[in-house]
């Protein structure tokens, strides 16, 4: 039985794909069972199924679906790469990579399933390979032939590479992929409020939108800014379309909301029309392109302002987005051409920080850490993917001149920890020397930073709130600061502390101003001092400072929006 003989089939799955495009999983997943019950030899149908179940969040019931599709197309790349999609998200890298291998084998051009197998590679620390692979992505992208859907890179996955990318090439990558987002007749905000622009209410309505209000870094940051936002003359809503963890972060965000949606379950076009509805001037988008983002809402122009700010450290690539919050340093003025968006910078640092940040009153030892009881303490509790050959060979170098001194990295898995360990011996360290911190709640883990005497930060993409936390316990940080906005943050947060001295842009600098600072306890201690008084006096860890310099921000874009309507 083919298509051609049961085209009930196929107008069922072309009215599927319509409720997908449009985020109606539901409907869509209808649709497309009862396409299968025409069409049950069809791979493509069964892969559909399973995005549909998997953007229900039936994962088993997705796996299953897959599975199937691979069953009748063994070759099948697009079944290959969304089995992996749910491996991923279960944190399975090991079957992830396999997945997006087996993917990127039946269609070697895809720089989608190229970065996606990048990215998995990282998280194991398994770097042969990676540099050779990730160019070739770059060069893709770059081409002429860019436009090509085989040439859209996963837009996180891209400023990840392990190899320094340009800001040109980052807006490249982000403009190819903001084609895939819709494209409508009109604003949202105009189809539902009429032809006049808003902006005219005694108070600006703020929206904010995110899948990451729970137990996520993102939650952690924003808290005391939604609490401290000026009520005379803002209100301030939620719109969440992420799961509830039951996590008391959860809880303290969705009470310091005026008013909280959580529209998880929606299509986006209706949380499109709620928002529109809800009347709100400027809607922020904290998510980006970040793990189960929905950009699709901000293209559907739900408000009359839309603002890129904090979950993704580049441009969006799409007129849909008008502003991004940075700061001068984090992102230049003179970088303006490589972004879509206009950048507004803050006075201070970018990344606005919660002044009630939860540190447990433990008093860790060295020796329930798994450290030595003497020795330096170099420590990164980046994620794996950050980590590339070229900085762990750097800071192999930087141990091999510091004797006696270890670096502690976290454990995220058993893999990551054997490659990490067979690099150092590689490159002539013993591996007894790394130390794997173990799993800890975030209050906790703060508190462990104690015992560490110097931070190194990673490159090109530095660490950001990681960065914020060691910085918060007093731990100074060795950076390295390239061109683009994920390698300038650790930078951004120095700068505002006032410690530009540990700001480097060359690794011979960053790998000799680590070993100075380790063998000269004098001028390290001297440093930490410094570190300690200006984090107390300074506004980077004081979420109402922030909410004050964000609201003058937040007026700067909607008189520029009355003026622009008057002309």
């Amino acid at each position: 039985m083919n298509q051609a003989e049961t085209p009930q089939g196929a107008t069922e799955n072309e009215l599927g794909n319509d409720f997908f495009r449009r985020g109606k999983y539901l409907e869509s997943l209808q649709a497309y069972q009862r396409a299968g019950v025409h069409l049950p030899d069809v791979a493509a149908i069964q892969l559909n199924i399973g995005n549909a179940f998997k953007n229900l969040g039936q994962i088993a019931l997705a796996v299953n679906a897959y599975e199937k599709a691979i069953q009748l197309h063994p070759e099948y790349a697009d079944a290959h790469f969304n089995l992996g999609v749910v491996y991923e998200e279960q944190n399975n890298h090991v079957l992830a990579a396999a997945s997006y291998q087996r993917a990127l084998q039946n269609a070697l051009s895809c720089c989608e399933f190229a970065t996606a197998l990048v990215h998995q590679l990282q998280h194991l620390c398994q770097w042969d390979g990676l540099t050779e692979l990730s160019q070739r992505i770059v060069q893709a992208i770059a081409s002429s032939e860019s436009n090509q859907p085989s040439h859209f890179a996963s837009p996180y996955c891209f400023i990840t590479l392990p190899i320094a990318t340009t800001a040109i090439e980052q807006r490249q990558c982000m403009e190819n992929w903001a084609k895939r987002l819709p494209t409508p007749s009109a604003p949202m905000y105009r189809i539902v409020g009429g032809s006049t622009v808003q902006l005219r209410n005694d108070k600006i309505k703020l929206g904010y939108l995110s899948g990451d209000f729970r137990n996520h870094a993102v939650a952690y940051l924003v808290a005391e800014l939604f609490e401290s936002h000026d009520r005379n003359r803002f209100e301030v809503l939620g719109y969440s379309y992420g799961r509830d963890d039951g996590r008391p972060i959860r809880s303290r965000i969705v009470n310091a909301f005026d008013r909280f949606s959580d529209i998880q379950s929606e299509s986006f076009e209706a949380s499109a029309r709620r928002i529109a509805e809800d009347g709100v001037d400027i809607l922020i988008d904290l998510q980006g392109y970040t793990t189960r983002s929905r950009p699709e809402i901000l293209a559907l122009r739900p408000a009359p302002i839309q603002v890129n700010y904090l979950g993704f450290p580049s441009t969006m690539g799409s007129n849909a987005y008008d502003y991004i919050l940075v700061d001068e340093f984090v992102v230049p003025s003179s970088q303006q051409p490589n972004f879509n968006e206009k950048l507004v910078h803050l006075p201070d640092c970018y990344q606005v920080n919660d002044r009630q940040y939860s540190i447990s009153s433990t008093i860790f030892s060295r020796s329930q850490c798994g450290l030595p009881d003497e020795g330096f303490v170099f420590c990164s509790f980046n994620n794996n993917q950050k980590l590339t050959r070229s900085m762990f060979v750097l800071w192999m170098r930087i141990l091999r001149s510091v004797p006696g001194s270890v670096l502690w990295l976290p454990e995220w898995n058993s893999i990551a920890v054997a490659n990490l360990r067979r690099e150092a011996i590689a490159n002539g360290i013993d591996p007894s020397r790394l130390v794997f911190a173990t799993h800890m709640n975030i209050a906790e883990h703060a508190a462990r930073h104690r015992l560490a005497d110097l931070s190194l930060d990673t490159f090109p993409y530095n660490g950001h709130a990681t960065a914020g936390i060691s910085l918060r316990m007093g731990v100074p940080i060795v950076t390295l600061t390239g061109e683009t906005f994920a390698s300038r943050v650790a930078g951004s947060l120095l700068n505002t502390l006032g410690l530009p001295e540990l700001i480097t842009y060359r690794e011979a600098e960053y790998e000799a101003l680590a070993i100075r600072l380790a063998r000269e306890p004098e001028e390290l201690a001297n440093l930490r001092a410094k570190l300690a008084r200006q984090r107390d006096l300074s506004s980077l860890f004081d979420g109402r400072v922030f909410a004050k310099n964000v609201e003058q921000a937040y007026r700067f874009m909607v008189a520029q929006k009355l003026e622009d309507s008057e002309r």
